[in-house]
């Protein structure tokens, strides 16, 4: 289920707001956190509202700290991040922006079960720590995302910062939000051994692109499934198709790729989503 709601629950608030108001676009509350679309402060609610009607998810500009730190899982919060408040003239150039590094490589089924419940529109998303303070493009927490450059950024954006923004928010979404809950082949999990540990020797047998690992997780984490794939959607959607093939060496490392080739054909015939088209895209 995606959502910590019913749908049957969603639909019943719905529809009883539609026939006390009588209106063509009802409000539309969130019981969770107390949210009611639209928020009446942007030209872009309307967008809003349909994004809510279509895929079940609340993209908010007005919210509050306290929901945006808050979270139902340990280890998965905003915090130490901070978000300054979006630039509410933006809201539809921004909605923009994001069909363009996100939503538009996706159809509308995935988006139905995948689209985090909340994205937090914000200025800024800073990770302030006790000695430094780095600014981010996105920040997922369970079932949430908050995104920066919803401002007057994006009328300075040049193709390689966009860039750069795609990758990091695809990396997020991912290897944070899709990693457990995608469907995967069990023959992607057979090609790898999983009860030896892996190796950062380029000599020995047991290295770990040679094993079939984009990452040397056998020295930092137990060897799972989840690490596995946390790592190779990490590092895949980090890269073009051309520069992750050279930099993970794929001739010379042929499980590697066996492991993409068959992801990415399965996730195009399961979801109709093909990873490589999602990072090859550039912008101009």
């Amino acid at each position: 289920m995606k959502r910590y709601i019913t749908r049957a629950l969603l639909c019943a608030t719905f529809l009883a707001a539609a026939c006390a108001r009588d209106l063509e676009l009802g409000e539309i509350t969130a019981p969770d956190a107390g949210y009611t679309l639209p928020q009446g402060r942007s030209d872009a609610d309307d967008r809003i509202v349909a994004l809510y009607n279509k895929y079940g998810s609340y993209f908010l500009y007005d919210y509050s700290r306290r929901d945006l730190i808050w979270t139902l899982a340990i280890n998965s919060t905003l915090a130490p991040y901070q978000c300054t408040p979006p630039d509410v003239a933006r809201v539809g150039d921004f909605l923009d922006f994001i069909e363009d590094v996100w939503l538009d490589f996706y159809p509308d089924e995935f988006l139905e079960e995948f689209l985090p419940y909340k994205v937090f529109l914000a200025d800024t998303v800073k990770q302030v720590l006790s000695n430094a303070t780095y600014y981010r493009f996105s920040r997922t927490g369970a079932n949430q995302i908050a995104l920066a450059f919803c401002s007057d950024t994006l009328l300075h954006l040049t193709p390689a910062t966009k860039l750069e923004y795609k990758i990091w928010l695809q990396r997020q979404l991912w290897a944070d939000i899709y990693v457990d809950r995608l469907d995967i082949p069990e023959e992607y999990f057979a090609i790898t051994d999983y009860t030896k540990v892996t190796s950062a020797d380029p000599a020995s047998p047991d290295y770990y692109l040679a094993r079939g690992f984009f990452q040397n997780i056998g020295s930092m984490y137990s060897m799972s499934h989840h690490w596995d794939l946390y790592y190779f959607f990490w590092n895949v959607m980090s890269w073009d198709y051309a520069t992750l093939e050279t930099t993970f060496s794929f001739d010379n490392y042929p499980l590697l790729k066996r492991k993409y080739d068959m992801l990415r054909a399965f996730f195009i015939q399961r979801y109709g989503v093909d990873i490589r088209a999602i990072t090859d895209a550039t912008y101009n």
